[in-house]
């Protein structure tokens, strides 16, 4: 299956969403179908979800929030242009957000659901329909499950 997983360390972003509701996630995965170039119906966000530690649970609680956004973004692979060439991607985000390190932790879950008969990647999965969504969030729980942070001189402050 041509799926992709994605980590991200991003600057925190400070004029976001409130975490209050846990609208971060939908805020990146919003910039995420922007960024992609997505049309107006291109783009369909289902669901965001907050996060409680019971997710995380290798984080021991250093995360101010956490939350998780689902939907399905129509795009091409690559440089790939064309409607020939559309497929249509579950695309499962979490955002972890660590105010004490200044930082928005993303992780990204990609999974093709259709893939069009000009897409390259039909050459190894085929054409049409080969997901029915879900298997993203299911991958990515079993990722934040074991999410942890080794080293935290790596975002530039001591433990």
């Amino acid at each position: 299956v041509d799926e992709s997983v994605i980590v991200e360390i991003l600057e925190r972003v400070e004029d976001g969403p409130s975490d209050a509701q846990g609208g971060a996630a939908g805020w990146f995965w919003e910039d995420l179908a922007a960024v992609s170039e997505c049309g107006p119906n291109d783009a369909h966000l289902t669901s965001v979800t907050r996060l409680s530690s019971e997710h995380l649970p290798a984080m021991n609680g250093r995360f101010a929030a956490a939350s998780v956004a689902v939907g399905t973004m129509k795009m091409a692979k690559g440089r790939e242009r064309g409607d020939e060439r559309v497929n249509v991607v579950e695309v499962t985000l979490a955002n972890i957000r660590l105010p004490e390190v200044g930082t928005d932790l993303l992780v990204t879950v990609n999974r093709p659901l259709v893939v069009a008969p000009g897409s390259s990647a039909a050459a190894t999965t085929g054409a049409g329909v080969i997901g029915t969504g879900g298997e993203g969030w299911a991958a990515l729980r079993r990722i934040l499950e074991t999410l942890t942070v080794d080293d935290w001189s790596l975002f530039g402050h001591g433990d």
